[in-house]
């Protein structure tokens, strides 16, 4: 079982950006996660993460960012 918490940066430009579009945006954000395995066969990820206050939000509205990750080897 592995734990994990992190920090997140991006910054992004829109190319020609409208009058009425957001040209620049920056998103910052931070996280934990805990992974779990079975060495050489199964291995899975949750990850959760948010973000900091006074970042941008997020296009839909949820603050809130669930990530899942399984792997399988045969």
């Amino acid at each position: 079982l592995r734990v994990s918490f992190f920090t997140d940066f991006a910054y992004g430009h829109l190319n020609d950006a409208l009058a009425s579009e957001r040209a620049t945006a920056t998103f910052y954000g931070y996280g934990a996660g805990i992974g779990f395995g079975i060495p050489g066969t199964l291995q899975g990820r949750v990850q959760y993460a948010r973000p900091f206050a006074g970042s941008v939000n997020a296009s839909d509205g949820d603050e809130d960012r669930w990530w899942f990750e399984l792997t399988y080897q045969f």
